[in-house]
């Protein structure tokens, strides 16, 4: 029969807690379950009775009390291991949506509102996780997430596992910043053609229309506000809401009418979550009928200080 070691003996390396006769091997600690604690007490209890063996020696003993100190540590190591058994688990918590989105301050405080309000109408609670865009977009056509808070119609073509919850969260302005300059924006894009420009690399759609006009692009809003601070470029063309977000209180900027363009931007799940389609637009469909889409807007509007200027989610 196999005896336990005693003080002479080697004491076995802390690798899988495995049960080979009167032996136990233990391995990989932060992650042993009550179970094993359970049947290591089990049987020491059957020892202490001698129902089973001889009361072991000297040794053996020691080797088992160091075998429990080691488990005890473990379980008190592991924080979700002592939760979890220090914890019940409750049953009426609610699941949770995981979105990505993009890096974005004014419109990520706009969708996120948004998002909670209407998912926890339906039980759920939402995480959004920050990321950069096109990992946003991978992580979310992959289904590593939910789905992504909020992106224009033109992700669709190169993400098929993504599906349009139909109702617009939020229609993305694009506006011309000034200091000091009345400009006439009638003539929509072409009217910016005889001025220098300052826009944020990586925002494709306005890259694009400005391309062949005299322009700096810099990686970041407070560098393309120093810029018209310092009276380097004329106009920065930027999304409103994001803008806004970066402007400092004691800016003179001018935020020129009419918008240079109007794009809705619409929330998106995951194929694995195309039941709760239909669901969550009902629900966002309502929010916009009844102006509480607007009133969100308005709101995150007026905490970064933004001028009235009458313009609602959707049209």
């Amino acid at each position: 029969m196999s005896m336990l070691p005693g003080m002479g003996q080697r004491l076995p390396s802390l690798s899988a807690v495995r049960q080979s006769g009167n032996e136990f091997y233990m391995k990989q600690p932060l992650e042993i379950g009550m179970s094993s604690v359970t049947v290591l007490r089990k049987r020491s209890l059957r020892w202490l009775s001698g129902r089973r063996r001889p009361m072991p020696g000297r040794g053996s003993l020691f080797y088992w009390a160091a075998c429990m100190v080691i488990l005890l540590w473990t379980i008190l190591a592991s924080p979700g291991l002592a939760a979890s058994a220090a914890a019940p688990a409750n049953p009426q918590a609610e699941p949770t949506m995981v979105f990505t989105s993009f890096p974005c301050q004014g419109m990520g405080v706009l969708f996120e509102r948004i998002l909670r309000e209407a998912y926890g109408e339906l039980g759920y609670s939402v995480v959004i996780r920050r990321v950069p865009a096109e990992r946003a977009l991978v992580m979310a056509n992959a289904g590593l997430v939910d789905g992504e808070a909020a992106r224009v119609p033109v992700i669709e073509l190169r993400n098929p596992d993504l599906i349009k919850v139909p109702t617009p969260l939020y229609v993305n302005r694009v506006a011309a910043f000034t200091r000091g300059k009345d400009i006439d924006l009638e003539a929509g894009w072409d009217s910016l053609r005889q001025y220098r420009i300052g826009c944020l690399l990586g925002y494709k759609y306005i890259n694009k229309q400005t391309q062949g006009m005299e322009r700096v692009m810099v990686p970041s809003y407070e560098q393309l506000f120093a810029l018209l601070r310092k009276g380097r470029v004329d106009i920065v063309v930027a999304e409103y809401l994001d803008a806004m977000s970066n402007i400092l209180k004691e800016d003179d900027f001018q935020v020129l009418q009419p918008f240079l363009a109007e794009n809705p931007m619409y929330h998106y799940l995951n194929k694995k979550n195309a039941a709760l389609v239909p669901k969550v637009d009902a629900v966002l469909r309502r929010m916009l009928a009844d102006g509480r889409m607007d009133a969100i807007l308005r709101d995150v509007e007026v905490s970064l200080g933004c001028p009235d200027l009458d313009c609602p989610v959707n049209h």
